[in-house]
């Protein structure tokens, strides 16, 4: 998901993004996009993946400290950046996420809302800056622009960025699927990054 989510962003070398959450998903967009050398901003609400994210060196933006200015960026960002990737699952992020680009931006959605509503304004910046909204899940394939590849080369791909060390670190609990009661206290009481379940256990009676 993450690796199609840098896909789809359609970046060119000496573009700027924004990545809007500092879960596994955002962190390992963040880590890619960094990897191939764009500047990245993250924002987000976890202390801990925002620690991740700029020990990985993009800039970070704590939004519980405040909220964002207008365009929510650091000074020398000028009118915006090039592209804004949500992984936040935060259906008010998206609002806020076209305020972020510059003219003729792309707002790339990761997230998946499922029966969630979601309120946009298209009146405002989507229409005035030419904005363009792309819906990135690789359930689908691998989208328009994408001849060359398949959700084979896709898997490999991803398969080779994990074995690099793209997710290290970011699962920081392991939980028993057969023990719910235990692992739901675990993640209300002990913040991280991510939560895995850990199968091949037996199952307890």
């Amino acid at each position: 998901m993450a690796l199609k989510s840098v896909q789809d962003a359609g970046l060119i070398p000496g573009e700027d993004t924004v990545v809007v959450g500092a879960g596994v998903i955002g962190l390992m967009v963040t880590r890619i996009l960094l990897l191939h050398g764009f500047g990245v901003t993250v924002l987000g609400t976890r202390s801990m993946g925002l620690g991740v994210a700029q020990e990985a060196g993009a800039t970070v933006i704590d939004v519980t400290r405040g909220g964002l200015p207008d365009n929510g960026l650091p000074a020398d960002s000028g009118p915006g950046v090039d592209v804004v990737i949500d992984t936040s699952g935060a259906p008010e992020a998206l609002e806020g996420a076209l305020r972020l680009l510059r003219p003729h931006g792309r707002l790339v959605v990761t997230s998946f809302h499922g029966a969630l509503p979601v309120s946009l304004s298209l009146g405002a910046e989507f229409h005035h800056n030419a904005l363009e909204i792309v819906s990135s899940q690789f359930d689908w394939g691998c989208g328009t622009g994408s001849r060359r590849w398949d959700l084979e080369r896709l898997r490999v791909t991803a398969e080779r960025l994990l074995a690099a060390g793209i997710g290290r670190g970011l699962v920081t609990h392991e939980l028993d699927p057969w023990v719910p009661d235990v692992s739901y206290r675990v993640v209300r009481e002990h913040p991280g990054i991510g939560y895995a379940f850990t199968y091949g256990r037996e199952e307890r009676a």
